[in-house]
């Protein structure tokens, strides 16, 4: 008896464990694809307590934001960036870029193992 209780203890703690849901990560990136305009990215995410801002140089792209929603079942899952992007503002000199950052179509959802990846780009047309 004692040789099968130890297995089936087991088999249960892993059917358990199996069974939980996940917590998923969301990550924000900004990529700017000029050629050589440095553009300077202001943002503001709604759990966030600070305004931020970065320096994108031509052809590089940030990470300017990860988030984290919580437990959820088989994750990640697209949710409107409008939920996490309080404000994105690109400037390029003294030029203000006219993509809205906070408009779903704007970013490129894709998943990559747990994380859901938002990406957007900024080029010197949009100025």
């Amino acid at each position: 008896m004692k040789n099968i209780f130890a297995p089936v203890l087991v088999t249960i703690c892993l059917i358990f464990l199996a069974s939980c849901d996940k917590v998923y990560t969301y990550e924000y990136r900004v990529k700017n694809i000029s050629d050589t305009s440095t553009m300077i990215v202001h943002y503001h995410f709604r759990n966030d307590s600070v305004d931020n801002i970065v320096a994108l140089p031509a052809g590089e792209e940030k990470l300017i934001y990860i988030t984290h929603h919580g437990v959820e079942g088989k994750g990640p899952h697209f949710s409107p960036v409008a939920n996490d992007v309080d404000s994105v503002i690109v400037i390029k000199g003294s030029a203000r870029s006219t993509k809205d950052l906070r408009v779903d179509d704007n970013w490129i959802y894709s998943v990559s193992h747990s994380t859901g990846l938002y990406n957007a780009t900024i080029s010197d047309s949009e100025f």
